[in-house]
């Protein structure tokens, strides 16, 4: 861990007995677009982990399995990054996929 991390911090997050859930999502869109997806979150928890970050601009949509954002795919991708995920995949040509996961201590 960086050495930027309190050190009470440090200590509990590498504790061997704190259970860690891994959560993945898919964010889906063209770049040469202004809509994009992201399935494997609800569109409550997403309004709710964006209006933390003081982002109210969006608008949110439901969709099957997931959200329909109102924002560029690369918007997008940065803006989950800020809610602690990170890209482990992308594919695609026009329209593009990453998959996404974040770590959560409980």
């Amino acid at each position: 861990m960086s050495s930027m991390v309190p050190a009470e911090v440090r200590r509990l997050s590498s504790c061997p007995n704190m259970p860690s859930v891994t959560h993945y999502i898919a964010v889906k869109g063209s770049l040469f677009a202004v809509e994009t997806y992201i399935f494997g979150i609800n569109d409550s928890h997403f309004t709710e982990e964006a209006q933390k970050l003081g982002v109210t601009d969006l608008t949110v949509s439901q969709c099957v399995n997931g959200v329909i954002l109102n924002r560029d795919p690369m918007y997008v991708v940065n803006l989950v990054a800020r809610f602690g995920y990170e890209v482990i995949a992308a594919s695609g040509g026009q329209e593009c996929m990453w998959t996404l996961k974040r770590t959560i201590e409980m």
